[in-house]
């Protein structure tokens, strides 16, 4: 009996020699999706982040590009399926899934590599302008090259931009991909100052070759990126106010007028307000 458990013991170990990926593969933590929605959205995010510079790196793209586009897309919920059959992690639709080799748009590292293959390609198309590339993601590439160049354009038996209307960036003048966009500048902004990611993640030449130009980074607003803060606030989604909080509990609540994004936080459930639970993350000045 102990020769065949040293036997097995040994080709156990051959096997791991012979594929250390499987190793690693049974190493790795795994989620429910119950526990993932537990979660707030950075502990959430945390859990992709490696992905996420990985798949950066293999396509020298910005990691903060790809962040946002998560964040925005599914706030790190790999599981969601939208209205339009957006699916998984990157809401990627079929036939995109499709142009870039994503098998199952559900298997998050699989969404980040084809969503880090897809920013390459509109980045490529638009000069790594992000407000065209943020517009691209959401409305297709085809709807913002009409709009940036004023052409009508014939996709799926619908007219797009019969007018022959140009905007600044080619961003359609849809609600929902104009919110995408200023969505998206303003989770950028608060990434950069947040080192979620080591510079090593980038190559020498993709710091300046494949990230957004400066200039269109700030066009949307007149503050930078070095006057970005982060506050605790109370925010009531219900009235869509939110108010500064000290910490203290003593002192009343203040109202603030900014819009950054909000994240959710758990920690804030001891407040008053029992739907008012949020940490909001912005480029505000005190």
């Amino acid at each position: 009996m102990k020769k065949q458990n040293f036997m097995a013991a040994v080709f156990l170990l051959l096997g791991c020699l012979s594929d250390p990926m499987a190793l690693l593969s049974q190493s790795k933590p795994a989620f429910t999706r119950t526990t993932l929605s537990r979660m707030d959205v950075l502990s959430r995010a945390a859990l992709f982040e490696s992905a996420i510079a990985e798949a950066a790196r293999k396509q020298d793209v910005d990691p903060l590009i790809l962040w946002t586009i998560a964040y925005n897309e599914t706030r790190f919920r790999p599981w969601l399926t939208s209205p339009k059959n957006a699916q998984g992690l990157m809401q990627f639709m079929p036939a995109t899934a499709s142009r870039f080799g994503l098998a199952n748009p559900y298997e998050p590292d699989a969404s980040i590599h084809a969503a880090s293959r897809y920013v390459k390609y509109l980045g490529g198309l638009f000069n790594w302008r992000l407000d065209s590339v943020l517009a691209a993601y959401n409305a297709g590439e085809g709807t913002v090259m009409a709009y940036l160049h004023g052409r009508k354009l014939i996709s799926a038996g619908k007219v797009i931009n019969a007018s022959k209307r140009k905007t600044s960036g080619g961003i359609p003048p849809y609600r929902e991909t104009m919110n995408y966009v200023s969505q998206g500048m303003k989770i950028y902004r608060w990434l950069m100052t947040q080192s979620r990611f080591p510079t090593s993640s980038l190559t020498p030449d993709s710091s300046t070759k494949n990230q957004p130009k400066s200039r269109d980074l700030t066009a949307p607003e007149k503050k930078t990126a070095a006057s970005a803060t982060v506050l605790n606030v109370l925010y009531d989604p219900r009235t869509g106010r939110r108010y500064r909080v000290d910490g203290s509990g003593e002192s009343p609540l203040h109202t603030i007028d900014q819009d950054g994004p909000v994240i959710i936080a758990p920690e804030l459930r001891s407040f008053p307000t029992g739907t008012a639970r949020s940490t909001f993350a912005g480029v505000n000045k005190p």
